[in-house]
């Protein structure tokens, strides 16, 4: 795996990374503070283990791994799934960053099929977090390597994700604890707007499917 990056600051206080997972919770959440907290395009990675790929939105094209920042915060977007040796290459650069720019936490978001939209956290440090403490599970991948790594100080946030597809209200609810714990105000209410206007959506898309399958079944 591969890094290009280029950041401002000497220090920086926290790593974000939004992962690739159930209800897209990651990505939303990553593409939001993009788009509404302005973060900077810092720089990419490059996964050499998997499948040549680049991710297209709004018309452009991306490298699907994208670092961005805003003040003491760094902003890392993974819209792919790794392959696992890609995975340790990524926690080995993700490791160098912290270490080079004495990063102060890490924060890691992805989703989790769940019976309500409640926010879990499990943490290898002492941290306040305004959520579920996540008390038995298994954990894989990227989440796995910093948590068990006790030279930093990591922590999981997981929304609770109760039907396929997207979730932005899980997104909206982690978007939440992440801006007490930058102690930053993030803007909500965009995505609460959005959030309503799908809600009002649901019962006509509903009304159409049932329809289209009385046609098919008749």
């Amino acid at each position: 795996m591969r890094i290009f990056l280029s950041l401002e600051r000497e220090n920086y206080d926290n790593i974000i990374i939004c992962l690739q997972g159930p209800g897209l919770v990651g990505p939303i959440v990553g593409e939001y503070l993009v788009e509404y907290c302005k973060f900077r395009e810092s720089g990419f990675l490059i996964p050499e283990e998997s499948v040549p790929l680049a991710i297209i939105i709004d018309g452009k094209i991306y490298h699907p791994v994208r670092i961005f920042s805003k003040g003491a915060t760094i902003l890392i977007l993974v819209d792919i799934t790794l392959p696992s040796r890609s995975e340790v290459e990524f926690y080995k650069l993700v490791r160098e960053i912290y270490g080079r720019y004495k990063v102060k936490r890490i924060i890691i978001v992805n989703g989790m099929e769940s019976i309500d939209r409640s926010v879990y956290f499990v943490s290898n440090y002492k941290e306040r977090v305004e959520g579920k403490k996540l008390k038995e599970g298994i954990l894989t991948g990227i989440p796995a390597l910093f948590l068990l790594d006790k030279g930093t100080n990591s922590t999981l946030l997981l929304g609770g994700v109760k039907e396929k597809g997207m979730d932005p209200e899980s997104a909206l609810n982690i978007l939440k604890v992440i801006s007490n714990l930058l102690e930053e105000k993030i803007p909500l209410k965009p995505l609460e707007e959005e959030i309503k206007k799908f809600k009002e959506r649901i019962p006509k898309i509903k009304e159409k499917v049932g329809m289209v399958k009385e046609r098919i079944f008749r």
